[in-house]
């Protein structure tokens, strides 16, 4: 089953202590780019929760937010953020600074809870248990909701494949006339030229010859064909086949240029023009699975 790169998931574990959230979308995005945020509590397990994210996620950006909170009625304690404290107070002393009537109490700083912390920077390590769950809850919710998204991905490139196909059917059958239709329209040409008089067989024949050789277009079709199969056999596959989606979409285009440039017939330009337009739609549809 192929994936969308949009997802959201979210997880909780709770301790006898705090409650860990944790929060994961993602979008569309070449590699896997993850943009986490954690707590400076237990900032030193952000390495290991990246790599649990890593293990979900091979492709998109990924914009992951742990929380830590304290529960209420725990027996968690708090500790106050110095740091923190004394950057507020900097603050409001130099906005008093600016005329504004002082007026700084333990109160006005008490009024900024991030410079009161729950104490647990002192046991990370122990809450690794609680973060981990959160995130594998996240993650398992994402999946789901990127699969989903993914199944309607699937359905609608399939419909457009179908079309592709009828069209490049139609031009295999269109294809064997194109020579016949420019023999028929030389010999009117000459004729009117030429003023009843007859243009000689092997001459015709040879101009005809060149310009069948100079307009074939069954090497492409043969090839298109196989591009396109590929392409719905890859998509049955699932998993994470965007870039090669990407790539054999990329081939598919390459044959319907070249035929659109070679092949010279209307109703073939036609059925191109319109093979073109369902690539397009492919395309954007193909840069959001990953």
């Amino acid at each position: 089953m192929v994936r969308s790169m949009t997802g959201y998931g979210r997880g909780e574990r709770e301790g006898d202590r705090v409650r860990i959230a944790v929060e994961v979308k993602t979008v569309n995005h070449r590699y896997c780019d993850i943009a986490l945020r954690i707590p400076r509590e237990i900032s030193s397990l952000e390495d290991r929760a990246r790599k649990v994210l890593q293990q979900h996620v091979s492709r998109g950006r990924v914009d992951a937010v742990v929380s830590l909170e304290a529960l209420a009625g725990g027996r968690a304690p708090v500790q106050l953020d110095r740091d923190a404290a004394l950057g507020y107070l900097k603050a409001l002393e130099e906005l008093a600074g600016l005329g504004v009537k002082a007026d700084i109490t333990v109160s006005t700083l008490a009024r900024f809870p991030d410079i009161f912390v729950p104490e647990v920077n002192r046991r990370p390590e122990d809450l690794w248990p609680l973060v981990e769950g959160a995130l594998l809850a996240a993650a398992g919710k994402l999946a789901s909701s990127r699969e989903e998204e993914g199944r309607g991905l699937a359905l609608d490139l399939k419909e457009r494949l179908d079309l592709i196909e009828g069209y490049v059917g139609e031009i295999s059958g269109l294809a064997p006339g194109v020579a016949e239709d420019y023999r028929r329209r030389l010999k009117e040409q000459a004729d009117k030229l030429l003023k009843g008089q007859d243009l000689p067989e092997d001459r015709l024949l040879m101009e005809v010859a060149l310009f069948a050789e100079k307009s074939s277009i069954s090497e492409e079709l043969v090839r298109l064909k196989s591009h396109v199969q590929a392409f719905a056999k890859t998509l049955e596959q699932g998993g994470s086949v965007g870039r090669k989606l990407d790539f054999i979409l990329q081939e598919i285009n390459r044959e319907v240029n070249t035929i659109s440039a070679k092949a010279n017939d209307y109703e073939i330009s036609r059925r191109v023009v319109e093979i073109k337009s369902q690539v397009e739609k492919i395309r954007e549809q193909v840069q959001n699975i990953e």
